[in-house]
């Protein structure tokens, strides 16, 4: 690399598999991880069985002498036998934990086996399971090592401890959001703390190492300030866990080398010194753009640029990188220096629908939908099912309840191997309800005796009515038949005219001719319209039986 003085990694200590296979051995867990991936015995279970777990006095004596030469707080990190794979990276699926790491020594090794049983149990988390199941993937062929490394960054005030800028990045963009940008361009997600928002479904400030300046909001300034970075994940000293912050209760002089100032009428500049002081009517925002565009603070986007194509070069495959950027030198000192802390680096799966297709010679009557406004492409054979959340229903105060509905969808879809296609508006699985369907959430819905909480969701589930299952074929009855129980209708049904244009709309687009075959539409909830019947859909009485 050209920026060799600028590179730094942090000290790391690995914790092989041996220790897992040990762990699991000694605390006669084999059987019970066999059951919970076999769904005998809940997930959850395991996890709690897996945390009440004790490491042997071999390991705990091995990881003292480590932990009396450490003085700096701590980072967790899984390093698992599949989550590695040029194919298949598991990035994001295995958590990290933060330590403060202070304290007596054997309190601090309490914290530091604790944190690595978590990790531990994040092998079996459901989330990990899913990915495994929809991979082809064997439970028992998934073995975990831990890396353990010196967190990056400086202790600031209220005992906050962060790196001023956190992020990942990719040697390829497989979704560019323009014309002009290639997908080995590669793209950059930089967050202010730690990277765990970064590697989220979170705000932050997306740019290509090629072209900086083009962004994906564009120049409009009302854009740029809504998907700008509010909250910011900082590891509090005092309770000893990840914390949230909002970005304007930081106090820390070295926001203003990477924030932009928000005027009163909404107008951005930047700071005119790199300690910059707000009045009462601004704020900051995180844009980066001195860091990104310029070469004052380091020369960041040339660097990131270099460090991916030489990675690229010596792995011969498209990599992703965690990494951290922090001023080293006395505190709020003009003499600080910046430096680039690479943290992880891994293969990035890619796959053959990943490259550029062309459609043109595909004739209009075989086509279901066309957009000229798409990130990036896939393939995927032997569709059988559509699940559709109609863009004009969908209620993101109401979200959870379509996750969870949705969720329930998808784990018989997915138990009878049938694959399918989502379509909703923004995004799927996002943490931010306002973009899109989130993610579905481990809540208990048991049935309640509050009038109002059932008629909410009653209301909420309202949405389910423009959910309809498309499916080539004959007709089949319900795998799980529920009888029909009269309800109460929910206050906020639409009127009789509009279910009634919607249902003529949405039966003369699904009942055309595609390729020969027929579509035909199922409802995927007919409990919600009281005129709806089972009409042999295979989900309906799943989603019927949902409680509340």
């Amino acid at each position: 690399s050209d920026h060799q003085e600028l590179i730094r990694f942090p000290d790391s200590v690995v914790v092989t598999t041996e220790a897992f296979d040990e762990f699991m051995a000694r605390n006669r867990l084999g059987a019970v991880v066999q059951e919970g991936c076999t769904e005998e015995l809940s997930l959850e279970q395991v996890g709690r069985l897996i945390e009440q777990g004790t490491f042997s006095e071999a390991w705990r004596d091995a990881l003292r002498p480590m932990l009396e030469r450490k003085t700096r707080p701590l980072a967790v990190r899984s390093s698992s036998v599949m989550e590695d794979d040029t194919n298949h990276s598991f990035a994001g699926i295995y958590p990290s934990e933060f330590l403060p790491n202070r304290g007596p020594i054997d309190l601090r090794l309490d914290q530091l086996l604790a944190s690595m049983k978590r990790v531990y149990a994040s092998t079996f988390a459901p989330n990990a399971r899913a990915y495994r199941k929809r991979h082809d993937l064997d439970w028992r062929e998934e073995k975990m090592a831990i890396l353990i490394q010196d967190m990056v960054g400086s202790q600031y005030s209220h005992n906050l401890f962060y790196p001023l800028v956190g992020g990942v990045a990719f040697s390829h963009n497989y979704y560019p959001w323009s014309d002009r940008l290639r997908p080995e361009d590669g793209i950059v997600r930089l967050v202010v703390g730690t990277g765990t928002r970064a590697v989220g479904r979170e705000y932050a400030q997306v740019f290509s190492p090629r072209l900086p300046g083009l962004s994906p909001e564009g120049n409009d300034v009302r854009t740029i300030i809504r998907y700008a970075q509010e909250t910011v994940d900082v590891l509090d000293m005092e309770l000893g866990r990840l914390s949230q912050r909002k970005l304007g209760e930081l106090d820390n002089p070295l926001l203003a080398r990477v924030c932009s100032i928000v005027g009163p009428d909404n107008t951005i500049r930047e700071p005119l010194t790199s300690s910059a002081m707000l009045s009462s009517e601004e704020r900051f925002l995180a844009s980066f753009s001195r860091l990104i565009e310029g070469t004052s603070i380091m020369p960041f986007t040339p660097l990131v640029r270099d460090v991916l194509r030489t990675l690229e070069a010596v792995l011969g495959l498209a990599v992703d990188i965690e990494f951290a950027v922090d001023f080293s030198g006395p505190e709020a000192s003009a003499q600080q220096t910046p430096l680039f802390n690479i943290l992880q680096v891994r293969p990035l799966g890619s796959r053959p629908e990943h490259r550029r297709i062309r459609t043109r010679h595909i004739p209009s009557e075989r086509l279901v939908l066309r957009s000229h406004r798409v990130l990036g492409n896939g393939v995927q054979r032997r569709v059988r099912h559509i699940i559709l959340v109609e863009p004009d229903a969908y209620r993101w105060d109401r979200a959870y309840d379509i996750a969870r509905t949705i969720g329930r969808i998808n784990n018989e879809l997915v138990d009878r191997r049938e694959p399918y296609i989502l379509m909703g508006p923004g995004r799927w699985a996002s943490t931010n309800p306002q973009l899109g369907v989130p993610g579905p959430v481990q809540r208990d819905l048991r049935r309640h005796d509050d009038r109002r909480d059932v008629y909410g969701r009653l209301r909420a589930r309202a949405f389910v009515r423009h959910a309809f299952l498309c499916r080539h074929g004959r007709k089949r009855r319900p795998v799980h038949p529920v009888p029909r129980r009269r309800r109460r209708r929910a206050p906020t049904r639409p009127p009789r005219t509009t279910r009634a244009r919607l249902r003529g709309r949405i039966r003369e687009a699904l009942s055309r001719s595609y390729g020969g075959q027929r579509v035909r539409r199922w409802r995927a909830a007919a409990r919600v319209d009281r005129a709806s019947r089972t009409l042999g859909n295979p989900l309906s009485g799943y989603s019927n039986r949902s409680s509340m």
